[in-house]
């Protein structure tokens, strides 16, 4: 069976965060917990949340937030800046990549929380990144986007 929409859409996300260089590995809702020894870092995590669903016309335009967490490795003092550069490259590619651009209508940074830093101790930390994607299907059919 066909994805939905928004499956293609979130996977089209990994996809392009899988080409951000430094990223090593992406895991989308991750549903165990991630074995230390064995996951490699940088690691990217993607995390769908609360969808919001209108009606316009014969269309559902979706709107999701959705959660990118980056967890690395390292020295506690050269986090902040590298953190703030892959941050940046993943908005770039984010915002620029053409698989996305194709399937959705909108994606920006969450204007009210858009990055946060943390660490979990003195070896492992990492960033979160918060954007809003929207995306329309056929009203009643999550798998058909409408596109002839």
């Amino acid at each position: 069976m066909a994805d939905t929409v928004k499956t293609t859409a979130l996977k089209t996300l990994e996809i392009a965060l899988g080409e951000v260089i430094g990223i090593a590995q992406v895991i989308r809702n991750p549903s165990k917990p991630i074995d230390r020894d064995t996951a490699r870092f940088p690691l990217a995590f993607i995390f769908d949340e609360v969808e919001r669903k209108e009606q316009r016309n014969r269309y559902a335009v979706v709107t999701v937030p959705v959660q990118i967490e980056v967890w690395s490795e390292g020295e506690e003092s050269g986090f902040s800046d590298a953190d703030d550069t892959m941050a940046g490259d993943i908005e770039m590619k984010l915002l620029s990549d053409l698989n996305i651009r194709l399937l959705c209508r909108d994606i920006r940074p969450d204007p009210g929380n858009s990055m946060s830093k943390f660490f979990t101790d003195e070896r492992l930390g990492g960033f979160i990144l918060r954007y809003i994607i929207q995306f329309h299907h056929i009203w009643g059919n999550p798998y058909d986007h409408g596109r002839t």
